[in-house]
């Protein structure tokens, strides 16, 4: 910044008719920088005209100003501050620049008297020599006022009234084609913007949690970890004010919540850098329009995944790179969390994408949930894991580190980790070149062993083959494959079965409240509107319940069918195919029975028809 504040410096304290720029992205901190930094640098400037005074500078916002009068009103009311002093007015010069302005305001009886006047000693006067006005938001002018006119009224502030003005722009975003040609005739200086964020950050931290002493002090100490962390994909500061200013709530309101006895006390070092980061990581997408309370794409899916290079490379699941399969979701997660483990936290996800108030009672349980703990108590088997999870395996010496990861292959070889952690066991006993000498054969098979040990005590993973996909160039890749195939094979099986338990539930509820059954089925919101649970119905007992309904109940089934099955059905209903085809020649026989009038043959004959439509559009469509 030094460079920037030595160009300003020349600028003000030497004769000049132009303009100083300041260019850079949106967000990047110039306009925090002028406010914070630059205005009070400028306020202990001689003026060049009268080194008996100094300069008074005024941030104008070019935002939405649509004439060049709403423009002259914006300076005059950012100089009204300035002359609370009834002794000080505005020099005639400086009054019948903005007269068109001030005409603009109501109550100009007021206003008046601040001009000059015989009886004001000139000395006590504030003309534009000695005002540096700084005009913000230079690219986001109203569609109403052209860029002609606004270089035209600052070139007569530079050169005729001898103003001082300092720019603000975001040049890569200036639409005009015209525009470097006419910048050519006001600006003198164009200053890249390169934001000090290690200064930037204390400054902010400062001036914003000044009144949460825990909070700030937290920040200080955590100040290089954020920093590296945001600056990964980011250095928009408004974006880090945003995540900073929510996770003032998180911290505080999880801090006031915890009892000074939880055992996540004990585990703080590692627990507020992991939510820090799960914060950083949720702000920076949401600011970035990735992601919203209700769109969540892939981000909650993923729950916890070590994001390692030495088996994660975002390949296909049988080392294969395919198409890419990799979004801008992805590639911030693999830049945030590259060689980390990612945790979903949903407490915090919900708040800061304006889905709900924070929730510390939800955070505590979700924390508790990673950690795997249970009576207040970590399982030691996870404990162990934490210990050799990065950067806490940094801590550990050679000696305490082959101790911890033959204590955890035991745990492994137990069934005591779940199907996520299976390759994160292979690649933790590895690494480091191998300290332990283990045998990669030997290896594998005990983790499987173990995996199919402990699946009774698994619960479904949703994303698991997803989650665990391999690196085609891992030196380990075979036996990453087969650790990963047996742990996919493990969780397909728990999925089924708790399909099953699920399905039943379903069907056991349209025999018991037909009306919720057939609003759920009927809600594209939920779930099982878009999972094939007939697939497991007993056709005998649905179609007994169809037979022995009522008219109205009928045709509701006969909506539903229609509604599940348009022209182009998901091919995750194709397993309900064989349900259909028995319903149907149930169905068929039915109405082949009945007299050729009436309501119940005209019932029939339509749930014979949807179900023959159904049919059919299920088996061309897969």
């Amino acid at each position: 910044m030094k460079q920037l504040n030595d160009i300003i410096d020349f600028y003000l304290t030497h004769d000049s008719n132009y303009a100083v720029m300041i260019t850079g992205d949106w967000g990047i901190g110039k306009t925090y920088y002028f406010r914070n930094t630059l205005a009070q640098k400028i306020e202990q400037i001689p003026t060049f005209a009268n080194a008996a005074k100094k300069y008074k500078p005024v941030i104008i916002s070019l935002f939405g100003l649509s004439t060049i009068e709403e423009i002259q009103t914006e300076i005059f009311l950012s100089i009204y501050p300035l002359l609370k002093n009834k002794s000080v007015k505005l020099g005639a010069s400086i009054g019948k620049a903005l007269i068109k302005g001030v005409l603009k305001l109501h109550g100009l009886d007021e206003y008046g008297k601040i001009f000059s006047d015989v009886e004001t000693n000139k000395n006590d006067w504030i003309n534009f020599n000695e005002i540096v006005v700084c005009f913000d938001d230079f690219e986001r002018l109203s569609g109403k006022l052209s860029i002609d006119e606004l270089i035209g009224f600052i070139n007569s502030l530079v050169e005729t009234e001898s103003i001082k003005v300092i720019i603000l722009a975001n040049e890569d975003k200036i639409v005009p084609k015209n525009y470097f040609t006419l910048k050519e005739k006001i600006v003198g200086n164009s200053i890249e913007f390169i934001q000090d964020i290690s200064s930037a950050f204390d400054s902010l931290i400062k001036d914003k949690f000044s009144g949460f002493p825990k909070y700030l002090k937290f920040l200080e100490e955590h100040k290089k970890f954020i920093i590296e962390t945001f600056c990964k994909q980011s250095n928009n500061l408004r974006v880090l004010i945003f995540i900073l200013t929510y996770f003032q709530t998180i911290f505080s309101s999880y801090e006031n919540q915890l009892s000074s006895a939880d055992i996540l006390r004990k585990h703080e070092k590692e627990i507020m850098p992991r939510l820090i980061k799960f914060a950083i990581f949720t702000g920076l997408l949401y600011k970035m329009g990735e992601i919203s309370f209700k769109k969540r794409d892939k981000i909650e899916e993923v729950f916890f995944i070590k994001r390692s290079d030495q088996y994660w490379n975002n390949a296909d699941s049988d080392g294969n790179k395919g198409k890419d399969r990799r979004d801008k979701v992805e590639k911030v997660m693999d830049k945030i969390y590259k060689n980390d483990l990612y945790v979903f936290f949903p407490s915090i996800y919900d708040f800061l994408t304006g889905g709900t108030v924070f929730n510390p009672d939800g955070l505590i349980f979700e924390l508790k949930t990673y950690l795997h703990v249970h009576d207040n108590d970590i399982s030691p088997a996870y404990d162990v894991l934490s210990k050799l999870n990065y950067p806490k395996v940094f801590v550990l010496n050679d000696s305490d580190y082959k101790f911890y990861t033959k204590q955890m292959l035991d745990y492994a070889k137990k069934g005591d980790y779940s199907l996520e952690e299976c390759l994160v066991i292979f690649s933790f006993s590895v690494r480091f070149n191998n300290p332990l000498n283990l045998d990669f054969d030997s290896l594998e098979s005990g983790i499987i062993k173990g995996l199919k040990k402990g699946a009774h005590s698994f619960s479904y993973a949703p994303s698991l083959s997803y989650n665990l996909a391999v690196d085609s160039s891992s030196p380990h890749k075979t036996h990453l494959i087969n650790i990963r195939n047996a742990a996919v094979v493990i969780n397909e099986k728990l999925g089924i079965a708790l399909d099953n338990r699920k399905f039943k539930e379903v069907e056991n509820l349209y025999k018991k409240d037909f009306e919720k059954f057939y609003s759920q089925m009927s809600d594209k919101n939920v779930p099982i509107s878009r999972e094939a649970v007939l697939k497991t119905f007993n056709v005998r007992e649905f179609y007994n319940f169809f037979l022995k309904s009522n008219g109205d109940v009928k045709w509701k089934i006969i909506n539903m069918l229609k509604e599940r099955y348009p022209v182009y059905p998901s091919s995750v209903l194709k397993p309900e195919i064989s349900f259909l085809e028995e319903l149907l020649s149930k169905a068929d026989k039915k109405a082949r029975s009945l007299s050729a009038k009436g309501i119940s043959l005209f019932l029939y004959n339509e749930f014979s028809d949807v179900l023959k439509e159904a049919v059919t559009r299920i088996r061309e469509e897969n």
